[in-house]
């Protein structure tokens, strides 16, 4: 006791005036202790949120992945074309029936693979395809001498632009059985 005494009497503060000091300082520790807590709740939460997040972005990674194995898995030519009927997305059996990488199909027009003409001079891509309702259409090609049947239909909401999806089908086994 007699330390803490000499202490207190080195620092020339009347015992007061430290008692205060020390409640002070004591409200002020407080204070820091009370914004601490405050910020490790803020980092907890944010901490909890991004495992969530985390957690959904796996959810939908998986999701795309069984989606993309089911777009390719398909045994229809499955395109999905821009306003300009550009290609945006294939499935990988319509590049190997075009026999080309699906790098080198993005950004072609889809009448590039199918030259052909529905009637006279009407191309597919000047048919009007409805947005409520697939459209279909057979004709033959003649750069792969096979018969399709095309069912197009327009696609839109509020994450894509207007795009169009075609689904082809091979049919001319069909046809040649129904001939004979």
């Amino acid at each position: 006791m007699s330390d803490i005494q000499s202490m207190l009497d080195k620092i020339k503060i009347p015992v007061e005036d430290l008692h205060s000091l020390i409640i002070d300082l004591r409200k002020r520790l407080d204070e820091k202790n009370n914004v601490i807590r405050g910020l490790y709740e803020k980092i907890k939460s944010i901490q909890e949120i991004f495992v969530t997040l985390t957690k959904n972005d796996e959810i939908i990674y998986e999701s795309m992945k069984e989606l993309e194995m089911i777009f390719n898995a398909s045994d229809d030519y499955i395109v999905i074309l821009d306003d300009d009927h550009k290609i945006k997305r294939v499935n990988t059996l319509f590049c190997k029936l075009v026999n080309l990488p699906v790098e080198k199909v993005i950004g072609t027009k889809f009448s590039t693979y199918f030259s052909y003409d529905l009637d006279d001079n009407m191309k597919l891509d000047l048919v009007t395809v409805p947005s409520d309702k697939f459209v279909e259409m057979v004709f033959y090609s003649t750069v792969f001498q096979k018969t399709f049947l095309v069912r197009s239909r327009k696609l839109k909401d509020d994450h894509y632009p207007l795009v169009y999806l075609h689904i082809t089908k091979d049919i001319s086994r069909i046809i040649k059985e129904n001939e004979c």
